[in-house]
């Protein structure tokens, strides 16, 4: 189902993406990220692969679009998404389409522009404040500006039960749901895998089930994304 992005959310995705690159200008400021304790998953990680992880606080045991698994056809997508969008109406499933996408390339943007994966990584870090209040500022070791957001875990969870109060099929369903869990989680035990592994079930949800066949309206932060498969949602396993 081919179907453009409102304009509306389209000026939020802007409007979060420039926030993005200001909160850039000083976060950049840290070291790049150390390839050496980057450990690479593989692409079939379960939930519970991800929790042993959490001891490990500076092995980041997940890399963002490191995956070969082979993405699902095109009719077993299509056929995901019919059933995704079950008894919705068409202002429905432009507000799913939206959420999804917006959120998508936020996380996006948060691996690929502001280097979360390295600032994160230590769960003392104090820009976890940033994840459980938007509200907060802090200031990051080696930078002489103090940082904010725009959003926190909390908010995110916020539109993703706008989506559970709507969505009638039961996989999707869970998927969402999985979606709050993961973000909670990590938010809770100031985990930089669990945030990537929510990065993957948001990219799944967007290019292979909700906005499957929808031209990009604006383009990703890494390409090399577009067409990585991670395997995790429950929608596109039925």
């Amino acid at each position: 189902m081919k179907k453009k992005i409102l304009l509306g959310g389209l000026f939020l995705l802007c409007f979060l993406l420039s926030a993005c690159s200001e909160n850039e200008k000083t976060l950049s400021s840290s070291s790049a990220p150390n390839s050496s304790s980057q450990v690479s998953s593989a692409s079939s990680e379960t939930d519970s692969e991800v929790s042993e992880t959490e001891s490990e606080s500076t092995s980041y045991h997940l890399k963002l679009h490191d995956s070969d698994l082979e993405p699902p056809s095109a009719a077993v997508c299509l056929a995901a998404q019919e059933r995704a969008f079950t008894d919705l109406s068409e202002d429905d499933i432009q507000l799913v389409q939206d959420t999804i996408h917006i959120w998508h390339m936020t996380m996006e943007g948060e691996f690929v522009m502001k280097n979360c994966r390295e600032i994160l990584g230590n769960p003392d870090s104090v820009a976890w404040e940033l994840w459980e209040n938007k509200d907060a500022s802090v200031l990051i070791p080696g930078d002489t500006d103090p940082v904010g957001t725009l959003y926190d875990g909390a908010m995110i969870i916020s539109e993703l039960q706008s989506l559970i109060d709507i969505v009638q099929d039961q996989n999707f369903l869970k998927d969402l749901k999985k979606m709050q869990d993961t973000l909670q989680s990590a938010v809770d035990k100031h985990s930089v895998n669990e945030l990537d592994y929510f990065h993957r079930l948001l990219h799944d949800c967007d290019y292979w089930l909700v906005n499957y066949g929808v031209q990009l309206s604006i383009a990703p932060h890494d390409w090399d994304g577009v067409n990585v498969y991670f395997n995790c949602l429950e929608s596109l396993k039925s």
